[in-house]
C-alpha cells in the first residue's frame, strides 16, 4: 500500500491543475488513516521488510506534510473521539 500512496503523492504534487487532495476510505464501512492490518504478514516479515515498510511510510508521511495545496479526511460518519489532527 506505501508505495502505492507515495507514487500518487509524487503525480498528485506534480500537477498543477489538481487544488486540493480528498482522502477517504474505500466503501462505506470505516475509514483507517494508518496501515492496512491485512497486509503486515507479508509485507513485514523479518527486520529488513519492516524497516523498508517503515522507511516508506515514513516518505509518503513526509511527502503529504510538505505537499503545496491543502489536503481533506472525507469521512463517511462522525467518529467521535477517533479524529487527532495534528
Amino acid at each position: 500500500m506505501w508505495p502505492a500512496v507515495e507514487q500518487a503523492l509524487a503525480e498528485f504534487a506534480a500537477d498543477a491543475a489538481i487544488p486540493v487532495l480528498v482522502f477517504t476510505g474505500a466503501g462505506d464501512k470505516a475509514f483507517l488513516s494508518g496501515a492496512d492490518f491485512s497486509t503486515f504478514e507479508s509485507e513485514r516479515a523479518g527486520r529488513g521488510a519492516l524497516a523498508e515498510c517503515n522507511a516508506t511510510a515514513e516518505r509518503v508521511y513526509s511527502a503529504l506534510y510538505a505537499l503545496p495545496r491543502p489536503t481533506i479526511a472525507r469521512i463517511p460518519r462522525a467518529q467521535p473521539g477517533r479524529l487527532r489532527i495534528t
